[in-house]
């Protein structure tokens, strides 16, 4: 573990921590619970993209799911986790949600950075998540606001506070640094369309 650390410029203990977080799921995938159980949180970035995200220190679970995939391995001669995940279109669904229900107290940095990654990453079809957010928004009891939620506004991207919390999320993640407003910019003009044909 030391090894790959060095080699990928990570912190010894976030390794570990990803290792022992991939073994159990392992374990899980290998276990008669497999069917039961779905990934779901920042492990599924680990999963769909070959770059860096944000660390985790725990994993994410649900009851069931419906995409089975296999888990990437930090040691080549391992077997990989085979586990059922959540959609993409749900997740990015769920976390604009969030970003809808909380307004100006949201504290949740970790959703536009998840956002901003999901949005530049995919190849949105921008029907089937407009369905998602609608899914979403209706089995959570909101109606979905005419116009996008606050928290896409340029008055909370630039908001001293929220751009303060959102350097100290980066740091303390050890993530790039990129301005909240340029974070904020792209997620909404990249959920404007999705976002229009969910009204």
């Amino acid at each position: 573990m030391k090894n790959i650390a060095v080699k990928e410029g990570s912190d010894f203990n976030a390794v570990l921590t990803r290792y022992g977080l991939e073994r159990l799921l392992y374990r899980i995938g290998e276990s008669e619970y497999s069917k039961q159980f779905l990934l779901k949180g920042a492990l599924l970035f680990n999963l769909w993209y070959d770059m860096p995200h944000r660390p985790t220190k725990d994993i994410d679970l649900l009851g069931f799911g419906p995409i089975e995939a296999h888990y990437p391995v930090l040691l080549n001669d391992l077997p990989a986790p085979k586990i059922r995940t959540y959609p993409i279109y749900t997740v990015i669904a769920e976390k604009l949600h969030a970003i809808a229900l909380l307004g100006m107290t949201n504290s949740r940095l970790k959703d536009y950075l998840d956002l901003y990654v999901l949005l530049s990453n995919e190849q949105i079809d921008n029907q089937v998540l407009a369905k998602a957010i609608q899914a979403t928004f209706t089995r959570r009891g909101m109606t979905l606001p005419e116009v996008l939620p606050f928290g896409l506004t340029d008055e909370f991207a630039n908001d001293p506070s929220r751009e303060s919390m959102w350097k100290a999320f980066l740091r303390k993640n050890e993530l790039e640094q990129k301005p909240l407003t340029e974070v904020i910019a792209v997620i909404r003009n990249l959920i404007q369309v999705p976002y229009s044909l969910a009204k």
